[in-house]
């Protein structure tokens, strides 16, 4: 056994689903590259997900110490909002899936609220520490969204994780003052540890080069990655191109990388599109494998992010680490992770 096994949860989205998936967004990343260098350490993880797909395998062997554990948290396309009807289900699956791999864990990392639920009555099972990563919290997300497709117990539960969790891993110090004000009295739990980026995979690469690979022929490249979807704030962007010279010219262009999650808001986004006359100046990319994105950050000249809020702010580290500037507003992890130039408000 290694020196250590730690449980990830990630119920709700899987860390190897493919990138057109539902739910497939910046976490998965994140999770994902966390477990793979503490396997580096030698240290052993177990990254427990739902099914997505009926064709999934129960274990995905990642690296020599990372595993993904798929497991049936209702049906693959059941709705996220409604995964929390599953959640005694899903945690029994966990319990036998451990009794029959004789598997023993020093500590258990929830990702996302939803994880945490069973995280928490888990680690009470087990009898070991219970960390948890909430990459949203809906105290914060209700500030912008009135309509959101989050079960409306959330708040409730996130309020309860801070609660009974032994630590809040947060992804900024932003983030840390945030839930330090909406949840009173916890302040020793929260434990602030920013996000980083491989710099092997994503670093310098010659633009000329990545543009004639991606075949992209315009002369400067504005670039959005994110899900598609009202607090990235695409609509903002749309607005403000419009008063750009070069975009008018067609001397630059938006790339759009990136999944839609609401229908009717995407619609809305080529409507705006059409009716600003920008048809010709938006061009959306659909959802890019991540060991693909280094080829679009080097072949961009400024990478926009126009979120109405970000924990981390990982597409502003990935952007910074291929060289490639970025733009963003002046919310969350982003005002950290961006020391130098301008901060837009």
């Amino acid at each position: 056994m290694s020196r250590k096994n730690i449980a990830f949860l990630s119920i709700h989205s899987c860390p190897v689903a493919n990138p057109d998936e539902q739910n497939v967004g910046g976490m998965n990343v994140y999770v994902r590259n966390i477990a793979l260098f503490l396997g580096k350490l030698g240290i052993k993880v177990d990254i427990y997900t739902r099914v997505h797909d009926d064709k999934d395998p129960i274990i995905v062997s990642v690296s020599e110490n990372v595993r993904v554990i798929h497991l049936r948290l209702g049906s693959p396309d059941v709705n996220k909002k409604e995964l929390i009807n599953y959640i005694t289900d899903y945690l029994d699956e966990i319990k036998k899936f451990i009794e029959f791999q004789e598997v023993r864990y020093s500590l258990i990392h929830s990702h996302y609220w939803l994880s945490g639920i069973v995280g928490n009555k888990l680690a009470k099972y087990l009898n070991i520490p219970h960390f948890v990563t909430f990459h949203t919290f809906a105290q914060k997300k209700n500030r912008y969204l009135t309509d959101n497709d989050d079960a409306p117990s959330r708040l409730s539960n996130e309020m309860e994780l801070i609660a009974s969790a032994d630590k809040i891993i947060c992804s900024s110090e932003s983030e840390k003052k945030e839930l330090k004000f909406f949840s009173k009295g916890f302040d020793k739990k929260f434990q602030c540890i920013g996000g980083g980026v491989d710099i092997e995979k994503f670093s310098a690469m010659n633009q000329i080069e990545s543009k004639e690979t991606l075949q992209i022929k315009n002369n400067l490249v504005i670039l959005f990655v994110g899900r598609i979807e009202p607090f990235k704030g695409i609509d903002l962007l749309i607005e403000s191109i419009s008063n750009v010279e070069k975009i008018r010219s067609g001397e630059a262009k938006l790339f759009i990388a990136g999944r839609w999650t609401d229908r009717q808001y995407l619609d809305s986004i080529k409507a705006k599109i059409k009716g600003l006359n920008l048809s010709n100046a938006v061009n959306f990319l659909g959802p890019i494998k991540h060991n693909q994105m280094p080829l679009y950050y080097n072949a961009a000249d400024l990478t926009v992010i126009p979120s109405f809020h970000e924990s981390c702010g990982l597409v502003a580290l990935e952007s910074m680490a291929c060289g490639t500037p970025v733009i963003a507003a002046q919310t969350g992890g982003l005002v950290e992770n961006i020391l130098e130039g301008l901060l837009v408000i």
